[in-house]
């Protein structure tokens, strides 16, 4: 076997144990299935997953979904192994009447037992485009959950917020370290290769 194809053969064997064909990023939708009160969303996978939906608020039940006071979301997602997530991001955007405050503490947690990592406050009367949890991040191979544990917020009688918003979580694959070992060795070998065609020119 030559070095070329020694090269390739120790490449092609790398991009294999590296974990092979990755599935599309994960894209839930509140609106085709169903509303999210914990529920999981599914597995991550690499690039960006999305998490679309709605939340209300108002002190006149018909006016939100299920005749709820306040709908908030939250919801669990599983990070596989050999994964890692890098950035989360909420892009919120809301339709505001006659409510003059509306402020949550939102929270990333464990999912096994319920066990905080870190909770930041958020307001939702403006739109917004925020990049959430950066101390925890990134996050290792593990099940987790988003979550609002307590808030508040007033307005007039009658007062509606409905807050559309969008969750990007950003993910990327770790290589293996058999990976990294094998793309070493067929780098040292494709060097090798190039020594070894000039050293006729260099002895001339």
């Amino acid at each position: 076997m030559n070095r070329a194809a020694l090269v390739a053969g120790l490449l092609a064997l790398g991009l294999s144990l590296g974990g092979g064909a990755s599935a599309a990023p994960l894209a839930y939708s509140e609106a085709a299935s169903g509303d999210l009160n914990f529920q999981s969303v599914g597995t991550l996978d690499a690039g960006e997953n999305t998490i679309r939906g709605t939340m209300c608020f108002s002190n006149r039940p018909t006016l939100c979904p299920n005749d709820q006071i306040i709908d908030l979301d939250h919801f669990a997602f599983a990070l596989p192994d050999s994964f890692r997530l890098d950035l989360i991001t909420l892009d919120l955007s809301p339709t505001v009447d006659a409510i003059s405050s509306a402020e949550f503490n939102l929270r990333l947690s464990h999912s096994d037992p319920l066990t905080e990592i870190v909770t930041t406050a958020v307001g939702f009367l403006a739109p917004a485009s925020l990049s959430l949890f950066e101390s925890a991040l990134p996050l290792a191979a593990g099940d987790y959950t988003i979550w609002f544990p307590n808030g508040g917020w007033s307005g007039s009688t009658g007062g509606i917020l409905m807050v559309d918003y969008t969750w990007t979580l950003a993910v990327s694959r770790i290589p293996a370290p058999a990976t990294a070992g094998l793309l070493l060795m067929a780098l040292a070998a494709l060097g090798f290769t190039r020594r070894g065609r000039q050293r006729p020119g260099a002895a001339t």
